[in-house]
């Protein structure tokens, strides 16, 4: 119930939000970008990281993140902000937290996965061992303003 509720509450969000001006017009993003992401990850202590990201065709993005941790304890929230492709790299920010993007390199494989990999992290360069991902398509992206659709 409160995972629908989160789902509501960020999509009603990103409705109200793609109505309004995007900084990043200038950078529209590719098509094959789009669309409902999942990705996992294990850390070295054993948390497990899920997500489910939503992008949209009007550079906004959802992502709903979980955590569980080696003791069992879980967190879980939601992410909003915006993204862009811009010379080949994937860029996201939270306007509320940062003012500069996290940018990524990316590349496809398989029929809709992606690898990202992390070239700077809100303007900084990143450590020796940047952050490397991986995320699968497993959804086309619901139109803007519509809410009603469950994922």
């Amino acid at each position: 119930m409160i995972k629908m509720r989160f789902l509501l509450a960020a999509l009603t969000l990103l409705s109200v939000v793609g109505c309004a001006s995007n900084k990043n017009l200038g950078h529209p993003p590719i098509s094959k970008l789009l669309g409902i992401w999942e990705g996992e990850t294990v850390e070295a202590d054993g948390t497990v990281k899920k997500w489910r990201q939503i992008r949209t065709r009007d550079g906004e993005y959802v992502t709903f993140f979980g955590y569980k941790f080696s003791d069992g304890e879980i967190k879980e929230f939601v992410d909003i902000g915006k993204w862009w492709d811009e010379k080949g790299h994937f860029h996201e920010v939270n306007p509320k937290e940062d003012e500069k993007p996290y940018i990524y390199s990316y590349e496809f494989y398989k029929t809709d996965c992606i690898r990202f990999v992390q070239t700077s992290k809100a303007g900084e360069e990143p450590g020796p061992e940047p952050y490397t991902f991986t995320e699968c398509k497993v959804e086309e992206a619901p139109k803007v303003g519509h809410t009603s659709r469950q994922v």
